[in-house]
């Protein structure tokens, strides 16, 4: 989004914090170095604390030490608009910030639960929030006391629109009581179409994403191991996440049909992409508008998704696959 800005001529200057980095990626390397237009500029956050002012932000509200510091680097940017995106690291300080128009991207459920996702203690959608700090603990989050203090609450004033990706997360957001204008734009996608020899040769099923309990990467291969015994497809895991250990043990049952290939480089992501017969996303919590869908669909894969959150106007609008009930084993196979 930065970069396509840019390339329309407009200066975008980018704050994001290196803590929250290497909070999730510990000493890993980046892979490369992304070559950004000349009219976007950098402004990398880095605490003397390190890993834990992202933590304080996800606690108690504030990146402490340098709140103060991050305002008046955003102030002295003096911005026409200020677009937040994925702020839970720094915490709700950060909508002090002032523009002519501030806006906020809702890409998770940030602004109305603790674990951003809605999965109630980690096992079903949340319909109605209660008990969210027993549930964040649940989800192995620490609760986040500043939604508790009348001062460190979001300060959702200062935000002038919500942009929602999709009609779904849009109805949700009202439902749970957030009454900011709220307009729908899709999220986009920028992916090499360029055709190349296959990266995998078997016939197979893509799974894009994190090996994380709400994507539903465990049924899949469950109902997977049941079909495999009947069929010559083959299923191709990309990504990594906190079940890589477990993915990697069912994916042994499968007498080396299932082939689980952590991160790869963009290029082999769109080759893989390519060729499928289809792309799974049997997520069991609410997608907002996934870009893996919308990656399959461009460079002209089905997708299978669950028939929930915003995947039916995906479908509906693209005519690029078909829905499941990622919770129904049988339905899987």
């Amino acid at each position: 989004l930065a970069n396509a800005l840019a390339e329309l001529g407009h200066e975008v200057h980018i704050v994001y914090s290196m803590d929250c980095y290497y909070l999730k990626k510990g000493n890993m390397t980046p892979k490369g170095i992304y070559i950004n237009n000349e009219n976007v500029i950098l402004h990398p956050i880095k605490s003397p604390s390190s890993v834990i002012a992202p933590i304080a932000g996800h606690t108690f509200g504030d990146y402490f030490p340098l709140s103060n510091k991050i305002l008046q680097t955003i102030k002295n940017i003096n911005a026409d608009i200020i677009h937040h995106h994925n702020i839970s690291g720094f915490g709700p300080f950060i909508l002090k910030a002032k523009a002519d128009k501030v806006i906020y991207t809702a890409h998770d459920y940030w602004l109305v639960c603790q674990t951003y996702s809605r999965l109630k203690n980690n096992k079903s959608p949340c319909i109605y929030p209660q008990n969210c700090a027993i549930c964040s603990i649940l989800c192995m989050k620490p609760p986040q006391i500043w939604r508790y203090i009348t001062n460190k609450r979001i300060q959702i004033d200062n935000i002038d629109t919500i942009i929602a990706p999709s009609k779904f997360f849009r109805n949700e957001l009202i439902r749970l009581g957030i009454s900011i204008q709220i307009e729908v734009i899709p999220n986009f996608v920028n992916v090499d179409k360029s055709k190349k020899n296959r990266y995998f040769k078997y016939p197979y099923l893509l799974f894009v994403g994190r090996l994380d309990f709400e994507k539903g990467i465990t049924n899949l291969i469950e109902s997977f191991l049941e079909i495999s015994k009947k069929t010559d497809l083959h299923l191709v895991i990309v990504g990594d996440g906190n079940l890589k250990e477990k993915v990697n043990d069912q994916s042994k049952k499968s007498q080396g049909k299932i082939h689980c290939l952590g991160y790869v480089k963009s290029n082999i992501l769109s080759n893989l992409y390519q060729y499928a017969m289809a792309v799974v996303i049997p997520s069991i919590f609410d997608e907002n508008c996934p870009l893996v869908a919308l990656e399959a669909i461009t460079l002209g894969t089905p997708i299978i998704g669950s028939n929930h959150s915003g995947f039916p106007e995906i479908i509906d609008a693209t005519k690029g696959g078909i829905l499941i009930d990622s919770n129904n084993a049988e339905v899987l196979q």
